[in-house]
């Protein structure tokens, strides 16, 4: 599979849609192996981090992931006296995955210049709970100056446009290497010597 491919494709579908969300999407995720998620508040100084969190919760789950409820991550967290998501070992992760059932975190922040002005900007990453790597990364530049509960829509309906064109992607490279081994399989009886059967007496 063509690593580099998939990643552009991301990207590039970011770019063509509305030039205020960048998302690129790992190789290696495919979201039936990471169905069970669950997401932090996000991390903010003049923003409601928690409600941000709601509205990314329900846009996942327009996605069909399964939420993991958040006070069973928080109970684990505090167990492990950790208190931010960011800055877990590997071995945490994989404690968190083990206990919680969950497949990966998603966590993010949001810029704003002070208290009750818009949303300047919003990042998201999802990490792998086994591994530590980052599934996904998401950001979106609030140029346009839209609500904060509208953000949430737009990062979420690029990220799902990067996934189908990353299946697709797939589907087509599926197909390239069946043709190839097509090729083959017939190259290799045209090359075949042609051999007399002995004739029975």
């Amino acid at each position: 599979m063509n690593k580099s491919a998939l990643i552009i494709c991301a990207v590039a579908f970011a770019a063509c849609s509305g030039m205020q969300t960048a998302t690129t999407i790992n190789p290696v995720f495919v979201q039936s192996n990471y169905q069970r998620i669950a997401v932090f508040p996000f991390d903010t100084k003049w923003a409601d981090g928690r409600s941000m969190a709601d509205s990314f919760i329900t846009q996942f789950l327009s996605l069909e992931f399964t939420i993991v409820d958040r006070s069973l991550i928080q109970a684990i967290l505090q167990e492990m006296n950790v208190t931010d998501p960011t800055v877990l070992s590997k071995a945490q992760l994989q404690k968190l995955k083990q206990e919680a059932n969950a497949d990966a975190i998603v966590f993010g922040s949001i810029d704003a210049k002070k208290p009750g002005t818009e949303i300047d900007a919003v990042s998201l990453r999802m990490i792998d709970l086994n591994t530590g790597d980052v599934l996904i990364s998401s950001s979106f530049k609030n140029d346009k100056q839209i609500e904060a509960g509208q953000i949430p829509g737009q990062m979420i309906a690029d990220i799902r446009g990067a996934m189908r064109q990353i299946a697709s992607q797939r589907v087509r490279e599926a197909g390239t290497r069946e043709k190839i081994e097509r090729k083959k399989q017939s190259q290799f009886k045209q090359d075949l010597p042609d051999m007399d059967l002995p004739v029975q007496p």
